[in-house]
């Protein structure tokens, strides 16, 4: 014979009421992440809006101080100020011009160091129209005068047509011989 089947109710009861736990513990769970992340997100959105208004108002305040400054009269140019801009952007294209044509009007033994328009910065007209050109020229091996190549760009320079546009005077400020092999001769030259 065979042994009586026997039933445990209260465990086939335990086992279900804990299933029935872990289903509402992970439904439960599951709510709760995606309220959590809701909240999350509806804070970082919040932030966000404080941050755009706080810049909003910032930049607000600038305007504001920048129409009362204007309303006041902070800068209103001169007719020679408005002349002396318009001749500037007019002159861009001249500039161009001339500094392609120094290129060309320098010897091929000469280098460039520095081109300068004003360097001083000083505010007279005849110092606002001061270029100057400052360079080296290697001489040549043979070369009659050490001085020759300089003294023959200048005299370039000055009977440039397109170069001269502008400049009444040209003149070496000043040179320097360097000796080394080759020897070298330091030049500025000022055009006015």
């Amino acid at each position: 014979m065979h042994a009586p089947f026997t039933i445990n109710f209260r465990r086939e009861v335990f086992r279900r009421e804990r299933e029935r736990s872990r289903r509402r513990l992970f439904a439960l769970g599951g709510w709760v992440s995606y309220f959590g992340f809701l909240v999350v997100l509806i804070g970082l959105y919040a932030l966000n809006f404080q941050w755009v208004n706080n810049r909003a108002a910032t930049i607000q305040s600038q305007v504001d101080r920048m129409r009362k400054s204007t309303e006041a009269g902070a800068w209103q140019p001169t007719a020679r100020e408005v002349a002396e801009i318009e001749g500037r952007r007019i002159s861009a294209t001249r500039w161009r011009l001339r500094l392609e044509r120094l290129s060309t009007l320098l010897p091929s033994n000469a280098i460039l160091t520095s081109v300068a328009v004003n360097p001083d910065n000083l505010t007279g007209a005849a110092e606002r129209n001061l270029f100057v050109i400052s360079g080296s020229v290697r001489i040549r091996p043979g070369a009659g005068s050490s001085m020759g190549d300089v003294v023959d760009f200048v005299s370039r320079l000055k009977s440039d047509s397109l170069f001269s546009r502008g400049f009444n005077t040209f003149r070496l400020a000043s040179s320097e011989m360097v000796e080394g092999t080759p020897p070298t001769v330091l030049f500025v030259v000022e055009c006015r």
